[in-house]
């Protein structure tokens, strides 16, 4: 028995299925600040919950003071205060290194600090000292007042989504809404490198490894300040980008046209009285002729030829001539 094989166009398609992933759903602007602020929190900077919103790419920010988010916060925070209170004590001159923990928890004192200090004079040496204890006093004011206004930061984000919502009943393109290349690269470039190399600079300046407690607050009290204030700049240049993004797609005149019902027709006011009477069809045929125009034909008329020029010499033979008539 003979096999017999089908041309390729008979083979159905469903023995191999062509499996499109759908085109996913653009983010909000809440789901694309939700990076920004899970790293916050690895700093004790955002108590705020998250919750996404299922098929819209939204993301619901709530502030409870019972939630794992906020206690998780709040414990974080307190670790990292106390931190930089011990730190303040201890590196900013304000008390003896012994004050707080026992002397074997602490590198012997660097007499290059007195050398510099006879060169410098006590003055400037005091001043230069005293920007890390300013610095740090400055962010434990900042923690309590991002505890204080993180409910009001919770219900500004939340109406992004309210917003968007009526961005897109309105016909607005929502992917062109994104501030997503702003905050992978503006923001990590210009915000938090500038503070990882302040903080670096800093900590070698007192970093010893025989000393493992000397160490951990040393990184603390070095690099959470900077930080901090990073991720303070960031999150304000990331609400003024919100607004930008949202002001310039409102004012776009490039937007797609929002999905009208269709009018009802006009009603004819020259239509006669009694609508029961029958509508008589004109006669219109279906083509017309159009009658065709010629322009009249103008006849070109020759133009009269130039008199011919009369050289020098025959003018004066007959000037000659015309004289001797005379004188005859």
């Amino acid at each position: 028995m003979e096999l017999t094989t089908l041309p390729n166009k008979f083979l159905p398609l469903k023995i191999f299925p062509i499996t499109r992933k759908p085109r996913p759903f653009p983010r909000g602007l809440s789901s694309q600040l939700l990076p920004f602020f899970k790293f916050s929190r690895y700093f004790a900077r955002c108590p705020v919950k998250f919750e996404s919103v299922p098929n819209k790419q939204q993301v619901n920010y709530q502030f409870k003071t019972c939630s794992a988010a906020f206690l998780t916060t709040l414990i974080l925070a307190i670790f990292l205060n106390i931190s930089l209170f011990i730190g303040i004590l201890k590196y900013g001159g304000v008390a003896n290194r012994d004050l707080v923990l026992a002397k074997d928890f602490w590198p012997p004192h660097n007499p290059y600090n007195e050398s510099l200090k006879n060169r410098v004079g006590g003055f400037i040496y005091g001043l230069i000292w005293s920007f890390a204890p300013v610095a740090i006093f400055v962010v434990l004011i900042e923690y309590l007042l991002a505890f204080l206004k993180a409910p009001k930061l919770a219900e500004w984000l939340n109406n992004w989504n309210v917003i968007e919502d009526e961005m897109l009943q309105l016909g607005f393109n929502r992917d062109k809404i994104t501030i997503t290349t702003f905050s992978r690269y503006f923001i990590p470039l210009f915000e938090f490198v500038p503070s990882l190399v302040f903080g670096s600079l800093q900590m070698i300046w007192i970093f010893d490894i025989r000393y493992p407690i000397h160490c951990m607050f040393s990184v603390i009290c070095c690099y959470v300040p900077p930080f901090c204030y990073a991720i303070e700049d960031s999150k304000a240049l990331l609400m003024l980008k919100c607004l930008q993004v949202g002001f310039l797609q409102k004012m776009s005149p490039r937007r797609s046209a929002p999905v009208l019902a269709p009018c009802p027709p006009r009603s004819n006011k020259t239509t006669a009285v009694n609508s029961t009477a029958p509508i008589q069809e004109a006669n219109v045929p279906d083509e017309v002729p159009v009658p065709k125009v010629t322009a009249p034909k103008i006849k070109k008329t020759k133009k009269a030829a130039a008199p011919k020029k009369v050289p020098k010499v025959a003018q004066r033979k007959m000037t000659r001539v015309t004289a001797a008539r005379k004188n005859a």
